[in-house]
């Protein structure tokens, strides 16, 4: 998945670079290196955002199955 297509995919979902953060258990700044290109996004993150469009797998649904793997600031937090 290239930056764009991060983007590109983040604005269709409605997500925030800090819901995939939280999701991937990683912090905000790690996702925002995805979107600036800074760093490569990696194939678990493309994976789970195709499954989630796919399969129309909303972040409410994951809030209520994944555990906060890492703690958040109110500003960050989804």
């Amino acid at each position: 998945m290239t930056t764009e297509q991060y983007r590109e995919t983040l604005r269709r979902m409605g997500l925030r670079q800090v819901d995939v953060a939280w999701m991937m258990g990683v912090t905000g700044k790690q996702s925002k290196r995805w979107a600036t290109g800074k760093s490569p996004v990696p194939q678990a993150v493309h994976l789970l955002l195709l499954a989630m469009e796919q399969y129309r797998i909303s972040p409410t649904w994951l809030r209520k199955h994944i555990s906060d793997p890492i703690p958040y600031t109110t500003q960050e937090r989804p």
